[in-house]
């Protein structure tokens, strides 16, 4: 079993299915878009959420790390979801 099934069957577990498949440098977005995906907000439940956010260069605009971040809220109070390489 390969890193890509691993991690399919890991999204198969807890979602149910795989919506897409991820690219072999590209983790940090799928795990990211897999949560945001999860979450009630985008199905119509009581969480709102924001965009995926990359990690990038405040001026220049480049990628500074595959880092991503996720704005929730949830009955009031708000959450910020980190996703990044270990």
């Amino acid at each position: 079993m390969n890193e890509f099934q691993t991690m399919d069957t890991l999204v198969k577990q807890f979602f149910g299915q795989a919506p897409f498949k991820p690219s072999p440098v590209a983790y940090c977005d799928y795990i990211a878009e897999m949560i945001k995906m999860g979450l009630p907000g985008d199905t119509g439940g009581e969480v709102s959420t924001g965009r995926v956010r990359s990690d990038l260069h405040p001026h220049e605009g480049y990628l500074l790390s595959t880092k991503k971040t996720i704005e929730a809220e949830y009955l009031g109070k708000k959450y910020k979801i980190t996703i990044e390489e270990a």
